[in-house]
């Protein structure tokens, strides 16, 4: 199985990306879209045929496991210090303390997000990398392919331009990083 994972600021270049993986020849099951919330994915499965899972219903469903996590990403809850909610889909700014408190609350161990990505089939550096981008607001993608989805495989694995696709059609649609 060959796996490429893109991380996207916004909603129009992760339906940009998902298109190019559709047009590429990538199945709607070859094709996951995470974020953190309805809001954050919301165009995304609106405006392809790829189911988009959202973080925050997955946690609630498995009954919000972990500590401290549950208020980090409560939306619509009134922020600490004053501060207001961002407009872009990212979790409460907090009075200027936003990265040092959001790092505080989901760095330490795995949190029900990271092990959500874990359940996904990601090792433990991606799901972390994967848990981070969620929690700045960013949209992860992550193409998945079988070995022998088509003729592009050889014995032992995908061939370097099965695995260079995803990647290369990703990156042309605004990923901001690759995993």
């Amino acid at each position: 199985m060959s796996r490429t994972i893109g991380i996207f600021d916004n909603q129009e270049q992760a339906v940009k990306a998902v298109q190019a993986l559709r047009d590429g020849g990538y199945a709607a099951d070859e094709i996951k879209v995470v974020g953190r919330d309805r809001d954050a994915v919301r165009f995304v499965e609106a405006d392809t045929d790829v189911h988009a899972d959202e973080l925050q219903e997955i946690r609630d469903a498995r009954g919000g496991e972990g500590p401290g996590v549950p208020g980090a990403f409560v939306v619509g809850a009134a922020p600490l210090g004053g501060g207001t909610l961002s407009g872009t889909g990212v979790a409460p700014y907090l009075g200027g303390a936003y990265p040092a408190v959001a790092g505080g609350l989901i760095d330490d161990g795995d949190t029900p997000f990271e092990n959500i990505f874990k359940d996904f089939g990601l090792g433990e550096s991606e799901a972390e990398a994967c848990r981070d981008a969620v929690s700045e607001g960013r949209i992860v993608i992550i193409a998945d392919r079988d070995d022998d989805a088509d003729g592009r495989y050889v014995a032992d694995g995908p061939t370097d331009a099965a695995l260079g696709e995803a990647e290369t059609l990703l990156r042309a649609n605004g990923a901001v990083k690759i995993l």
